[in-house]
């Protein structure tokens, strides 16, 4: 990172690794020079969206998931982390209704979308 901090795979590593400790203001600092350097990289933009919903921002959150979409309209993390996104921000309707696409893409989240359901339920 020291020597490109726009490294898209670094970036991505390191801000998820930052967010796990809590170190929100760094994570974000890491992600968006990185996302600003790569606007179409797909995991930097599912982990800086992953970073907002930590925060408690779903709705900066499902912005980001949307603009992934548009680059990865199959990535069964996209969706789940847009439902759960979708869920916090308040929008269960939505969120239930995005939960199965989640779940045709990647049918081992069948069980993780149904606990999801169950507690909006």
């Amino acid at each position: 990172m020291q020597l490109n901090p726009a490294h898209a795979g670094a970036a991505s590593s390191l801000g998820v690794l930052l967010t796990d400790d809590d170190e929100f203001e760094e994570a974000e600092l890491v992600l968006f020079r990185a996302i600003e350097h790569n606007p179409e990289d797909v995991s930097l933009r599912i982990n800086y969206g992953k970073l907002l919903s930590d925060k408690y921002e779903h709705d900066l959150a499902t912005e980001q998931y949307k603009i992934v979409f548009v680059l990865a309209t199959g990535s069964p993390d996209l969706l789940y982390n847009y439902v759960n996104a979708l869920k916090d921000e308040g929008q269960v309707d939505e969120s239930i209704a995005s939960c199965p696409k989640s779940v045709e893409v990647k049918p081992d989240f069948e069980n993780a979308c149904a606990a999801l359901l169950s507690r909006m339920i």
